[in-house]
Parts: structure tokens; C-alpha cells; sequence
């Protein structure tokens, strides 16, 4: 009984730090999920209420997730990318927040389905979280 205990004292510090969000995405037949702790999240400035805007400006975040885009998905012939959305998310913490930005691709067909699409997200320190990248699991 003693061992049990031991062990599931020693777990608990683990279970509470490590609260992880995911966020997935899919384009071109690969699946983008990006990962955050909510101890990452902790670690940005927060917004407080007395303040208009957030610690980091729209442009800012949309200039850092463009150049994440690039790099994750490779402009494709007859295909077209567009920015959809630029929005603050609240996950945890009231205070704390992060950009998502939406981008879309098609290719002009309104018969072809589901468009393309992939989420970035910038938190309020500038860090862009880059998603663990795999084949899309049909």
C-alpha cells in the first residue's frame, strides 16, 4: 500500500504540469496538430483588462504565421492560398491568449469539397508553435 501510495504522490506533479491542448489541421493529405502546455501558455505576457489590444499587435502575429505557412506547405500549381481568419484565442487563462490564423487553399472548383486548410498559432511572446506534421489518416 505504501508503494502505491509513493508512486501515485510522485505522479501527481507530472499529471497537474502538463496540460496539453491540441489543435489539428488538414491540407494536401497531411495532418497538422500542433501541441501547448498550459505552462507554455503561463509563460506569455499577459492582456490585462485596462489595456486596448494584446501584447502582440494582428500584423505582427499574421507576418510570423505567413512565414510558417510557407514552410509548411509548399504553394501548389493551380492551387490558390488565402488568409481567412486572424483571431485571439482564450484557452486556460482569462489573461492569457494567442493568435490562431486560418488559411485556406482551393482551386477554384466549388464542386471539389472541403477546401484545404491549416491553423497557426502565434502566442502573445511571438513564438510560432510549429504543428508535428504526418500523413493525413484517411
Amino acid at each position: 500500500m505504501r508503494a502505491i501510495s509513493a508512486i501515485l504522490i510522485a505522479l501527481v506533479p507530472t499529471v497537474a504540469c502538463c496540460n496539453e491542448m491540441r489543435f489539428s489541421s488538414y491540407a494536401f493529405g497531411k495532418t497538422y496538430v500542433t501541441h501547448l502546455t498550459s505552462e507554455d501558455l503561463a509563460k506569455t505576457p499577459e492582456w490585462s483588462e485596462d489595456t486596448d489590444n494584446p501584447p502582440l499587435p494582428a500584423r505582427k502575429a499574421i507576418t510570423l504565421a505567413d512565414k510558417m505557412r510557407a514552410k509548411l506547405v509548399k504553394d501548389e500549381k493551380g492551387w490558390n492560398w488565402r488568409r481567412v481568419s486572424a483571431s485571439i484565442q482564450f484557452e486556460d487563462d482569462p489573461k492569457r491568449a494567442m493568435w490562431a490564423i486560418t488559411y485556406e487553399w482551393s482551386d477554384g472548383n466549388p464542386l471539389a469539397g472541403m477546401p484545404h486548410r491549416l491553423r497557426v498559432f502565434v502566442l502573445m511572446d511571438g513564438t510560432v508553435l510549429e504543428p508535428t506534421v504526418s500523413l493525413k489518416k484517411l
